[in-house]
C-alpha cells in the first residue's frame, strides 16, 4: 500500500496521524505550524503533503528511527532513491512514476525542513547537515508550448462562435491578456480600468505568486467583457478565498462562481469545430495555459523586451521569462 497523506481538509493533527514516530510527528507539526505564520494556506498544504511521505517512509523502512536527531546520511539516501522511483502521487495511488516536479519539490522541502530546525536550534535536530544541493533533482526546462499561428487563428475564429457566453469570454480573455487560469477565475467585477490616454487595463488580482499587476487590453476584449457583464446580470458577492471578505467576482452566474471545466469544454468544442487534430488524428487537446504561452510568444516575436514581458506575465524572477528569448532570438534564427 502507498503511504497516505491523511484526509483532505482534515485538521493537521489528523493528517499527520499516519506518521508512526510520535517525536517526528510532533516535530513536523511544530514546523508546519511555525511556517504557517508567513505562508499562504496552499503553501502550508504543500509542506504537509511533502513531509508526510518522509515520516511514513521512516516508520516503514527504519522503525528504530523515532526522532530526527537519530537520522544519518544513509537514511536520507535511502529516502531519495525510494521517493524518485515510487509509483504513486497525490492522495490516490497511480500505476506510474511520480513526475520530476513532485520529486524536486519533496526533496527541496525536506532540505529546508532539516536546515531550518537546525538553524533554529531545536533540540530534536540532526547532528549535521544531511541534504545537499546535489540531492535535489534537476527539473526539465521545456520551451513554451505556444500554438502555431495558423492553429491559433483557426481556434479563435471558432471560439467567437461558441454558444456558451462564459467560455467564449474567458477563452478570449485568456488569449488576449496572458492570464493564468486561476487569475482569470478570480477577477473581480471592477477589474477593467480606463486610464484615459494610456488606454484600458485589466487589474489582475493577487494570485499564484502573491503579486498584483495590470495588463493592457484591446477594444475587442473590453467589448467581450462588457457583453459578459450584461449577460451575467446582478450577482451576490462570494467570500474571497484568501481574505473571506464578500467579493463581487466577474465570473459568477446563477448565484455561483464559475469553474474551469466550462473553459476546457469550450476549448474542446472550438478545436473540434475548427478541425484541429493531433498526431493521432484525434481532436487536438488545447489547454488554457497554452493560450498564455501563445500570448507571450507572439509578443516576444514582435520584439517586446523581456523586462516588459516579465511585467505582463507577472513573473517575479527572470528565469521563466527567459525561456521566450530562445523563441524570439534573431541571432539564433540567423
Amino acid at each position: 500500500m502507498p503511504p497516505q497523506r491523511g484526509p483532505a481538509g482534515a485538521p493537521l493533527t489528523e493528517r499527520l496521524a499516519v506518521i508512526p514516530a510520535t517525536d517526528i510527528r510532533h516535530a513536523i507539526m511544530r514546523y508546519v505550524t511555525t511556517r504557517s505564520s508567513v505562508l499562504a494556506a496552499s503553501s502550508v498544504d504543500g509542506l504537509v503533503n511533502d513531509l508526510i511521505p518522509f515520516g511514513v517512509f521512516l516508520g516503514e523502512q527504519f522503525p528504530d528511527i523515532t526522532a530526527l536527531r537519530k537520522l544519518e546520511r544513509s537514511h536520507i539516501e535511502a529516502f531519495l532513491v525510494w521517493s524518485r522511483t515510487r509509483t504513486w502521487r497525490g492522495r490516490v495511488a497511480r500505476n506510474r512514476q511520480i513526475s520530476p516536479s513532485v520529486a524536486h519539490g519533496m526533496v527541496l522541502t525536506l532540505r529546508n525542513f532539516l536546515d531550518d530546525i537546525t538553524l533554529w536550534g531545536w533540540a530534536d535536530r540532526p547532528r549535521r547537515r544531511l541534504v545537499f544541493a546535489a540531492d535535489i533533482p534537476r527539473l526539465p526546462r521545456p520551451l513554451p508550448r505556444a500554438l502555431p499561428p495558423d492553429v491559433d487563428a483557426a481556434l479563435m475564429d471558432t471560439v467567437a462562435d461558441l454558444e456558451d457566453c462564459f467560455a467564449r469570454t474567458a477563452i478570449t480573455l485568456l488569449r488576449r491578456s496572458g492570464l493564468r487560469l486561476g487569475e482569470c477565475l478570480d477577477l473581480e467585477l471592477d477589474c477593467v480600468v480606463d486610464y484615459g490616454p494610456t488606454g484600458t487595463w485589466l487589474r489582475v488580482p493577487l494570485g499564484k505568486l502573491g503579486t498584483e499587476r495590470c495588463v493592457p487590453i484591446a477594444t475587442d476584449t473590453v467589448t467581450a467583457l462588457a457583453t459578459w457583464i450584461d449577460h451575467r446580470g446582478s450577482q451576490r458577492p462570494h467570500p474571497h478565498p484568501t481574505t473571506g471578505a464578500p467579493t463581487d467576482f466577474l465570473f459568477t452566474q446563477h448565484g455561483r462562481r464559475l469553474t474551469a471545466w466550462r473553459i476546457r469544454k469550450g476549448l474542446r468544442t472550438a478545436a473540434t469545430a475548427a478541425g484541429l487534430t493531433g498526431p493521432d488524428g484525434e481532436p487536438r487537446n488545447v489547454t488554457p495555459h497554452q493560450l498564455r504561452h501563445t500570448y507571450a510568444t507572439e509578443l516576444a516575436n514582435a520584439g517586446m523586451s523581456l523586462q516588459a514581458l516579465m511585467a505582463l506575465l507577472g513573473h517575479i524572477t527572470p528565469e521563466m521569462t527567459l525561456r521566450y528569448a530562445t523563441l524570439a532570438s534573431p541571432t539564433l534564427r540567423d
